[in-house]
């Protein structure tokens, strides 16, 4: 079979060209399709082939039998209808939704993954088949040299003389998070609140808002959905995402009140185990949420929100109003059994396990038993 690779961030080479070696050894013909100058340079060297599909008159999509990419919803998703179009498998990666994991679906990822219309009930049956019977060969992990790092480097510069730029950009603001953060705890002291509204942030650009929301951005989200959580008189607390990469301020929001706190780097789990309701647009925590017991406010297209203890603000059949959080919070739905086994098969069945970043074989081996099923 020929597996055609699609993606355009480095960050994803260790993760990919390692599974592509895999195919290889496998007896599958892995390729990699419109790439990026310095990702196309590096698989090269590997001495894999590149291809360039514009549309879909092009005759190499009928020679794919597979494609593989990152999360799918705006890079060249064109050309992934087309595949789909043409009956050709397409698997989407994203990040999992607990820690070392990693989400591999057939359909898209989050709210559009295979299982994502099911109930709970159903979610709880679902099991991707796996191919058990690999043939027996070397896995293969690819690291960046050195000399990796130059060539992206001089590459990137060549395609995108800003780049620097940006990078020291990222940079800085990464430093001065770490003064943001510092000035938040000394302004927060999470261990004498408890009973409030913890509201998730997600970062500005995220596709899960994009996307999956009918929210522009946070600054969109908090103008809507404060003004009915400051209402039901509990604390708040916003909390940052650490990986915004945007200039951000929300600091207006706490302006003349004392009702709201911001805090950006902290222990999660004890700010959820604290917390009264956890709020999100569709972040992963919202999953997290759940299997800590707690009762979560999802205002986005979330596969978790058909289970019982969320409430999902983005129907239409809801009536928002604080009574109703309220009673929501004060509820009871689902026991500590259903909930462990809720979270559990997902950690277990649904999700691999695993860190991209740092791809092991065991990830590698589990995301082509997947794949090649």
């Amino acid at each position: 079979m020929k597996v055609a690779f699609l993606y355009n961030s480095a960050l994803f080479n260790s993760l990919f060209l390692s599974l592509a070696y895999f195919f290889r050894a496998l007896g599958h013909t892995p390729v990699l399709i419109n790439a990026r100058i310095d990702i196309a340079h590096l698989w090269k060297r590997h001495s894999f082939d590149i291809l360039e599909i514009k549309d879909d008159l092009d005759d190499n999509i009928k020679n794919i039998d597979i494609v593989v990419t990152w999360n799918g919803l705006t890079f060249q998703r064109k050309l992934l209808d087309i595949f789909e179009a043409n009956s050709v498998d397409v698997w989407y990666m994203e990040n999992g939704y607990f820690s070392n994991s990693l989400q591999c679906n057939k359909k898209g990822v989050n709210a559009k993954a295979d299982f994502a219309s099911l109930s709970w009930r159903e979610q709880i049956k679902f099991e991707y088949p796996e191919s058990v019977n690999l043939p027996k060969c070397d896995i293969k992990i690819i690291k960046s040299s050195l000399y990796d790092l130059s060539i992206y480097v001089l590459l990137k510069l060549i395609d995108q003389p800003s780049f620097l730029f940006y990078k020291a950009f990222a940079n800085i603001k990464k430093y001065l998070n770490k003064f943001k953060s510092l000035y938040y705890k000394l302004r927060f002291n999470d261990g004498k609140l408890h009973n409030y509204i913890l509201v998730i942030l997600q970062v500005n650009n995220d596709t899960q808002i994009l996307k999956n929301s009918h929210f522009k951005d946070m600054y969109h989200f908090l103008d809507t959905v404060l003004p009915l959580l400051e209402s039901c008189n509990l604390p708040i607390v916003l909390k940052e995402h650490p990986s915004e990469q945007s200039w951000v301020n929300y600091s207006k929001y706490k302006k003349g009140t004392s009702q709201i706190e911001i805090i950006l780097e902290t222990n999660l789990k004890r700010l959820i185990e604290r917390s009264a309701v956890v709020v999100t647009v569709n972040s992963s925590v919202g999953m997290q949420a759940i299997s800590h017991g707690k009762k979560v406010c999802v205002f986005g297209d979330a596969f978790y929100a058909n289970f019982p203890n969320v409430l999902n603000c983005a129907s239409d059949n809801i009536d928002l109003s604080c009574e109703n959080i309220q009673k929501f919070i004060q509820g009871n739905f689902v026991n500590k059994e259903d909930i462990e086994r809720y979270t559990l098969h997902f950690v277990e069945k649904i999700f691999i396990k695993g860190d991209w970043r740092k791809p092991d074989k065991h990830l590698i081996k589990n995301l082509a038993k997947r794949i090649l099923a």
